[in-house]
């Protein structure tokens, strides 16, 4: 039973992150000259902001709801919005050019992080086993992820080292104008790892292995909605080439969904034990 200052500490943590997510997202979308970058990525955040307004900020205070009441299958869902959440914030942070939200950029990756940990240290280790029936597919969830981890690797490593032979900046740097890959660093700092160490985990049926399975792969399935809903508003400001990546994402966010929910719905009916 978690005591009522913890409740509610949580409870506290996570409105303040929802109302912040709010604000940058509904600002975005709605205060005109906010955003001070080019086109290309002033359009890129208003599909970011918009998904983050629709379905990220209700899947964040949905989750946390059950997950407050004991769930475990809740708090992975819960614990995979935040790190969404924190890995989109790093954009917003480091990528844009500085605006009038940038304490609200600050804040969010502070406190997001912060829940994060708070979040993880709420979850009972030596059950989280126990909670997952004995035929979920852990092994073709573990596939996947090395699959999703090879690709990104294969995408953004390729990129760059073709670059560097050639002497040149890619072309995603210079059209976004930022003065480093920031994708590449952020997708192979902040996804891949946790994407291999949950698959080695998970092949091997380890607690952390299902905690870290659920946490990336619902993170990977949002971000994927944001990476399907940015050629929209970038097409509409006429940047070439917006729609050239949507069938790879597109597909490998319906296999982070697929997966996500093939694991999360393997969960016994007893998972709220899991969670302390």
């Amino acid at each position: 039973m978690i005591p009522l200052k913890s409740w509610r500490a949580e409870h506290v943590l996570c409105f303040i992150i929802a109302a912040l997510m709010v604000l940058q997202s509904a600002g975005g979308l709605f205060i005109d000259g906010l955003y001070r970058d080019n086109v290309r990525v002033t359009s890129a955040w208003l599909g970011n902001d918009l998904v983050t307004l629709v379905i990220a900020v209700p899947f964040l205070l949905g989750s946390a709801a059950f997950a407050l009441k004991g769930s475990l299958r809740a708090r992975l869902i819960y614990l995979g919005v935040l790190y969404y959440e924190l890995y989109n914030n790093m954009y917003y942070l480091f990528g844009s050019a500085f605006n009038r939200f940038f304490l609200v950029y600050e804040a969010l990756l502070v406190l997001a992080a912060s829940a994060l940990i708070f979040g993880l240290s709420k979850i009972t280790m030596d059950r989280v086993g126990e909670a997952f029936k004995p035929g979920t597919p852990r092994k073709a969830v573990s596939g996947f992820m090395l699959l999703l981890a090879a690709v990104l690797c294969v995408i953004w490593i390729g990129q760059i080292a073709s670059s560097m032979a050639s002497g040149s900046v890619p072309r995603m740097v210079t059209n976004a104008g930022w003065l480093t890959h920031l994708v590449a660093v952020f997708d192979l700092s902040m996804i891949v790892p946790p994407l291999l160490l949950g698959t080695v985990w998970l092949w091997r049926s380890r607690p952390w292995g299902y905690v870290t399975a659920s946490i990336v792969l619902v993170q990977c399935a949002l971000y994927s909605v944001v990476l399907l809903a940015v050629p929209p508003f970038q097409a509409a400001a006429g940047i070439p080439g917006a729609w050239d990546l949507t069938p790879v994402w597109g597909a490998l966010g319906a296999g982070c969904l697929l997966f996500a929910v093939l694991l999360l719905a393997n969960m016994s009916s007893s998972s709220t034990s899991a969670s302390r």
